[in-house]
């Protein structure tokens, strides 16, 4: 497939991932590397920057506080092989709180199937100690349970 087919169906996911996004934040996702790609390949979509040294977390709307994280990596096969969009492989999407010269995570969903144990692998959640503080369930761990949710999308 020519690199500017390749392109245009990257275009596609992006924007529609954007049209999304844009209920929760004024960030725009873009696409790394900004190059010709050739099929099967892998890249990484994220929120904000140019570069993946140059993360992003941008505020959502509303709530200059809660900032967003939004990491994918797609996959683009060949025509016969996905017929539309590239298929999201991976992902973080997380909600963070600045906390002193960090974040706080509030909640977190990732899938990172190519981890190495003892990471998990399926998709899973994570809910942050901020939301759970002072619950009487598992409240000194309940932040490191990875509860499994199935494929999120944006």
């Amino acid at each position: 497939m020519r690199g500017s087919r390749v392109a245009e169906r990257v275009r596609r996911h992006v924007d529609a991932q954007n049209e999304a996004l844009n209920c929760l934040t004024a960030g725009r996702l873009i696409a790394l590397p900004d190059q010709p790609l050739r099929v099967p390949t892998t890249f990484d979509v994220q929120l904000g920057g140019a570069t993946s040294d140059d993360l992003q977390l941008l505020p959502l709307r509303g709530d200059e506080a809660l900032l967003l994280d939004v990491q994918q990596k797609l996959l683009v096969g060949s025509m016969e092989e996905f017929e539309s969009s590239p298929l999201v492989i991976a992902y973080t999407y997380r909600l963070l709180l600045p906390a002193d010269e960090d974040y706080s995570e509030v909640i977190a969903f990732h899938w990172t199937p190519e981890a190495e144990p003892p990471q998990r692998t399926h998709p899973h959640m994570h809910v942050g100690s901020l939301v759970t503080a002072g619950s009487r369930f598992r409240p000194k761990d309940f932040n490191r349970l990875h509860i499994p949710t199935g494929p999120v999308s944006l």
